[in-house]
């Protein structure tokens, strides 16, 4: 009798191949990791995001783009481990390691006005 007991056992916890084979599983989701000073957060629509607390000033300093993540975040970013933190003045700068600071913004700005306005006297 105790044969089985264990014979049920077996076949509760390993369904046989009989088993429907049309069972959907979710797609596995990577876990939301962030580099070290940011804190990872799921939005709605299930997407990942690198932000700062909001009184954390080391953090906020690299979201604004005054200073440089460390190698292993760098690295942890470029594998797909990590994704890239929110930066406050545009994207992620990845072969840089931070984020652009608020004159990287306006020294583009007036790069592509200057190239835009030479490229259209010479026309």
């Amino acid at each position: 009798m105790s044969d089985r007991l264990t014979d049920h056992r077996t076949a509760r916890h390993f369904p046989s191949s009989t088993a429907p084979q049309n069972i959907v599983r979710p797609p596995t989701r990577k876990p939301c990791r962030c580099p070290t000073q940011f804190t990872p957060k799921i939005t709605i629509d299930g997407v990942c995001e690198c932000s700062c607390i909001e009184h954390d000033q080391d953090c906020l300093k690299l979201q604004r783009g005054k200073g440089y993540l460390s190698l292993r975040d760098r690295i942890c970013i470029q594998n797909d481990q990590c994704t890239s933190p929110n930066c406050t003045f545009g994207e992620f700068i990845t072969a840089q390691g931070r984020c652009p600071k608020k004159k990287d913004i306006f020294e583009a700005n007036a790069n592509h006005r200057s190239s835009f306005n030479y490229h259209h006297r010479r026309s």
